[in-house]
């Protein structure tokens, strides 16, 4: 599944209705702020990325380059995980899971991010309430 950010753009009410969607009952959006659960991790050189989660915890590196990335999540915990990706300060999704990851399980997707600050957040059952988010920046080549 190849998704470009810019077409992706979902302008007001109906980015909304879709994060809402996947909160699954959370009434707060996540804080811009890293969560205290949140893993930070060092700079990928490569187009593959790993994604751990696991109950209340988002393990990825923390700084990527901008391009086309394959992402990989791997749920290691025992409840069930979604991910989602969104600009920082922006409701618009950029990227998502299908749905929820189950436990021991991966899904793997590949995302096109343009150069910015994005918030990676698990929005299942209220996890981001509890600190499931963080920051990642997205870099460009010409650093």
């Amino acid at each position: 599944m190849k998704v470009r950010a810019a077409a992706l753009a979902i302008a007001g009410p109906i980015g909304l209705m879709l994060f809402a969607a996947a909160c699954g009952g959370g009434d707060e959006a996540p804080s811009s702020e890293p969560g205290p659960a949140a893993a930070v991790t060092s700079s990928q050189d490569f187009g593959d990325v790993a994604v751990f989660v696991t109950e209340y915890t988002i393990d990825m590196p923390a700084i990527l380059d901008a391009g086309e990335i394959e992402i990989s999540v791997t749920n290691q915990g025992v409840e069930d995980h979604n991910l989602l990706i969104t600009l920082k300060g922006e409701e618009a999704i950029v990227w998502q899971t299908d749905g929820i990851v189950e436990p021991n399980s991966t899904e793997t997707a590949v995302v096109e991010l343009e150069p910015g600050v994005y918030m990676v957040v698990c929005t299942f059952a209220g996890h981001d309430t509890r600190g499931m988010f963080m920051e990642v920046e997205v870099r460009s080549d010409d650093r």
